[in-house]
């Protein structure tokens, strides 16, 4: 299991050795963690770490995702010492509020939130209340024990965020 510890502002360190700092260029990036396992313009993905990088237009590392959660396979991540993963939503947002100390971002809020002063970003596509009424209308349909394991897989799952990430300073200021 990788180690990986998202550092506000600054990048991640990998097994506590590897640092990607903001900034680096792409050429620097393949030197430290090797060649993406797939490449869309200027996002890079590396299914080994479980993370998403983008580069700016000067081809530079601006943000870091980790798009696995909240249940990854080949990584275990942290900020501040938590896993953002491992950490029920609501708490995780109770910290990250602490430790933004400033604008949030709460447009999608329930999916996604964005805590402007940290450049740190959570998303999720289904919520609590969202796998209850699935749940609701399944059973009203007669099909919950056919559904039963999956959909209450799903209400766990959606407890948690699913993407974790983390930008360069100002990443995220057009949402001012």
């Amino acid at each position: 299991m990788r180690k990986i510890d998202f550092i506000p502002l600054i990048g991640v360190r990998i097994d506590f050795d590897i640092k990607i700092e903001f900034g680096i260029t792409k050429f620097d990036l393949v030197e430290l963690i090797g060649r993406p396992s797939k490449e869309f313009g200027n996002e890079l993905y590396y299914d080994e770490l479980e993370l998403h990088i983008d580069l700016d237009e000067h081809g530079e590392v601006e943000f870091i995702e980790s798009i696995m959660g909240p249940y990854p396979e080949k990584t275990e991540i942290s900020i501040k010492g938590i896993n953002p993963f491992e950490t029920k939503d609501t708490e995780l947002i109770g910290f990250l509020t602490e430790l933004n100390k400033g604008e949030i971002d709460k447009s999608e809020a329930e999916y996604g939130y964005v805590f402007i002063d940290k450049s740190i970003g959570l998303y999720r596509s289904s919520t609590i209340l969202d796998v209850k009424e699935m749940i609701q209308e399944v059973k009203s349909n007669g099909d919950f024990e056919d559904q039963k394991e999956d959909l209450l897989f799903e209400l766990e799952k959606s407890h948690f965020f699913w993407t974790f990430g983390i930008g360069k300073n100002g990443y995220y200021d057009y949402l001012k």
